[in-house]
């Protein structure tokens, strides 16, 4: 019935088919620190505005078995800082079991991150020659550059199985994955953004974070709730470790 439920509200982003049992796990290595940043109350997916900023010791690395990068090794995706609204999953939708904005947080950071950098990827090549630094991609971008809007698809199906226990059925990750493998997801890949933007955010939110995680003698307290200058409150999440 779930399954029944979630098909019928994920429609309206037209389901294209992922074959969820044909992806093989990869490995999730590292911690995942978020913080909270600001709501999103405009938009009818995802859980508001959340900065995902990477642990100086041990940041989020996904190794897949399914796909390799522009120089033909296995794909290792590891995010820098950027902003994420969690799984861009309806919001009617998200009482249902396994199908919360954050069910899946390391696979929608890694998934994000694919689009985040696509983007730029975009840019570069709508721009051609003419582009110089910032705006040139980062080599962690450039590792994404052959990857098709369905393998991004496939790499949400592989990360999401990747975090369940052995031997678990499709479930909501067959549902989601395809889900980002409809219209609205397909637009998300057409668009471009400046790659400076994206290595260095106009929102002040990532810099001030790290100036602040980097002061001497924090409480827990003081680490986990504070004030940015332009007076939004940043709430840490939480630090967790994926296996």
């Amino acid at each position: 019935m779930w399954r029944f439920f979630a098909c019928v509200v994920l429609a309206i982003g037209a389901c294209a088919p992922v074959n969820y049992d044909a992806v093989t796990k990869g490995e999730f290595d590292g911690l995942v620190q978020l913080y909270w940043v600001g709501g999103n109350t405009g938009s009818a997916v995802g859980d508001g505005k959340f900065l995902y900023f990477p642990d100086p010791t041990s940041p989020l690395r996904y190794t897949s078995n399914d796909q390799y990068d522009h120089k033909g090794k296995r794909l290792v995706i590891e995010p820098p800082a950027f902003f994420t609204d969690g799984g861009s999953v309806p919001r009617m939708v998200q009482g249902v079991p396994g199908f919360n904005a954050w069910a899946f947080g390391p696979a929608y950071i890694v998934h994000d991150w694919a689009f985040e950098a696509h983007r730029c990827l975009n840019y570069k090549e709508k721009k051609g020659d003419t582009v110089k630094n910032p705006d040139i991609p980062t080599p962690e971008m450039e590792k994404l550059k052959n990857m098709s809007f369905k393998q991004s698809a496939e790499l949400m199906a592989e990360t999401i199985k990747t975090l369940l226990p052995k031997n678990t059925a499709g479930g909501p990750g067959g549902v989601i994955a395809s889900f980002t493998a409809g219209p609205i997801s397909y637009a998300a890949w057409q668009d471009e953004k400046s790659c400076a933007e994206i290595r260095a955010p106009k929102d002040p939110a990532p810099e001030e974070i790290r100036q602040h995680m980097a002061r001497p003698g924090l409480s827990q307290a003081q680490r986990e709730v504070f004030e940015l200058e332009d007076g939004r409150q940043v709430k840490l999440i939480g630090v967790f470790k994926v296996r």
